[in-house]
């Protein structure tokens, strides 16, 4: 009787979670999203962009004091420039990071190669982000913000994103984009796929807090924040 009831629950609970799925809201478009975001900024707002550039700082100082972890954020970025380097005989990489935030990948990878890799890590992010990141002088000799893809005039090697596509407008002219720089390898990571013939958005919610590397600093007030997710076909 007691495996009997927890199957039941068990049950009950996936209803629930199928039934909420049912009430969540769709959208034709990005923009339709957008318009009825609580807060229309999305990752334009000056609040989060800032307290993502406080965490990476802090972020950073961690990893300087804590062994080097692999983790389903890093592990395949880790392994594929390994498979880079190996195939092409080389100790440089030119990396082009889309949705890379204040650069926290670069830290991470930087970590694990050490002094015997050279990066040249271009992240391609939101102007508020990019100007976060400045401020925050997380700009160094490897690894580079800017707020554009038609800005990089380098040859890229990697381009890599992670938990990025489905959250910007026009996701396929930024695909588009990404694949005519005609990088050697292409690495998505943390996709959002359904396997239907349609492409839609919703409206996400999500904790301040939530968002970049470790907990938040104590001069934040933590709350709801709202942006666009598109769930792509």
């Amino acid at each position: 009787m007691g495996i009997a009831r927890k199957v039941l629950r068990k049950i009950k609970g996936l209803i629930g979670r199928d039934e909420k799925r049912k009430t969540i809201k769709e959208y034709y478009s990005y923009n339709d999203a957008l318009n009825n975001c609580p807060l229309r900024k999305a990752y334009e707002n000056t609040e989060l962009c800032c307290m993502i550039g406080d965490k990476t700082k802090n972020y950073i100082k961690n990893l300087e004091i804590k062994p080097y972890a692999l983790n389903a954020a890093n592990v395949f970025l880790v392994n594929i420039i390994q498979k880079y380097l190996l195939e092409y005989q080389i100790n440089d990489i030119t990396i082009l990071d889309f949705g890379g935030a204040c650069g926290a990948h670069y830290f991470e990878t930087k970590r694990f190669f050490g002094l015997n890799i050279k990066f040249n890590w271009i992240v391609v992010e939101t102007p508020e982000m990019v100007n976060s990141a400045k401020i925050h002088g997380l700009e160094n000799e490897e690894l580079f913000f800017v707020d554009s893809i038609e800005k990089i005039n380098n040859s890229v090697d990697l381009v890599h994103s992670s938990g990025a596509l489905q959250y910007v407008p026009d996701w396929n002219d930024y695909l588009r984009s990404l694949v005519e720089l005609n990088a050697k390898y292409m690495l998505f990571n943390r996709m959002m796929f359904n396997e239907n013939n349609r492409t839609f958005a919703t409206i996400q919610k999500s904790k301040l807090s939530d968002n970049g590397h470790g907990p938040m600093p104590e001069k934040y007030v933590d709350k709801d924040i709202f942006y666009p997710h598109m769930t792509i076909s």
